[in-house]
């Protein structure tokens, strides 16, 4: 989805209102849909980052389109500020500092491979979805900067889903995606 440059600023403003809303008015923020471009009313599947600093803040989002663009641009966010597990709640001191970047998801292309060293060689710097039952973990590809290397990006995704980093399975399902990432 190729956004316009209003379209995205007006995604910035939707993932600012819905970590700010609550903070002053105690209650969540909801976007007017009505009001919106038809490319914030499609469906998407997004990640909203928050950053303090430069420093991981929070990171939640959706893999799959089910939602508005623009509804969930602000649930994710809402969840970044005040549901991601590894971080406190986001606070009112905290606002000026924070950075926002929302990347909007492609849709997942499976992945055929039977061996671990088969998925390295078709593995791409993209997003990576890792399935296993109920087992699920994904990397924006953001992460590669941080893990340059197949095998340690992998192995890190492995753990992230809970499994051992030497695990391998048939029923392990892979997936790659791209993104389009704005940024505050």
């Amino acid at each position: 989805m190729k956004l316009a440059l209003a379209e995205k600023k007006k995604l910035l403003q939707i993932a600012r209102y819905a970590i700010e809303f609550p903070i002053k008015n105690g209650s969540r923020y909801k976007p007017d849909i009505d009001s919106l471009s038809e490319n914030l009313k499609k469906n998407a599947a997004t990640f909203v980052t928050l950053l303090d600093k430069g420093e991981l803040r929070g990171c939640i989002g959706t893999l799959l389109a089910r939602q508005s663009l623009a509804v969930d641009v602000a649930n994710n966010a809402y969840n970044a500020a005040f549901e991601d597990s590894r971080f406190s709640r986001v606070t009112s001191a905290e606002l000026a500092n924070l950075q926002i970047q929302i990347s909007i998801l492609s849709v997942p292309v499976k992945i055929e491979c039977k061996t671990e060293d088969e998925l390295l060689k078709k593995m791409e710097k993209s997003g990576l979805i890792l399935k296993e039952g109920r087992k699920q973990a994904t990397f924006l590809p953001d992460v590669w900067e941080k893990l340059p290397q197949q095998k340690d990006f992998l192995n890190q995704l492995k753990l992230k889903a809970g499994l051992s980093e030497n695990y391998w399975s048939k029923q392990l399902e892979f997936y790659m995606y791209t993104v389009e990432k704005i940024s505050e």
